[in-house]
Formats: structure tokens, C-alpha cells, sequence
């Protein structure tokens, strides 16, 4: 799953996770999830569902693919800032 972009001071952002960014020579991809503590993700669903297994405060490991090479990335799950929250979202 390509990360699109990430919340300025949301977990994502505070665990160096990349998205899609614009350079002089064009688009440059973010970081793609392959999984969250081992369960593949190939979707939001696959992401939330394994997203709901934690609760705040817990870190998930985030596997990704970042220019062609593979890392996890821990991600300490946190409420999103209150100016990035949307309703539904990071509360």
C-alpha cells in the first residue's frame, strides 16, 4: 500500500515514514506498506485491521519497501494532532 502523504506530527511523521513528494525531476514514491507486525497489508482494510489489534501508546512494526529495499519502520501509535484530526480519525 503507497503511503500518498503523512500527517505533519502524527505517528507516521514521528516514525520518519515517507510519502509521495515532488522534486525538480518529478514525483518521487513514498514508502509502500507491505505489512504490520507481520500481517500483510494490500489495503486500508488490511492496515486498519491490524491497526485495531493495538491501542494507544503500543508500537507496531511497519514493514515498507523505500527505494527498492525493505525496512521496518516502529511506529509508536499516538493520537493525530488536533489540527490533522478529521472526524473518525486519530481520536
Amino acid at each position: 500500500m503507497l503511503i500518498l502523504g503523512i500527517q505533519r506530527g502524527g505517528p507516521a511523521a514521528n516514525a520518519g515514514l515517507q510519502g509521495v513528494s515532488q522534486t525538480d525531476e518529478g514525483l518521487v514514491l513514498g514508502d509502500i506498506i507491505i505489512s504490520i507486525d507481520g500481517e500483510k497489508v494490500a489495503n486500508n482494510n488490511d492496515m486498519l485491521r491490524a491497526l485495531d489489534k493495538h491501542k494507544m501508546g503500543d508500537t507496531a512494526k511497519v514493514e515498507v519497501v523505500r527505494r527498492g529495499r525493505r525496512t521496518i519502520v516502529p511506529v509508536q501509535l499516538t493520537a493525530l494532532p488536533p489540527a490533522t484530526r478529521r472526524r473518525g480519525y486519530g481520536e
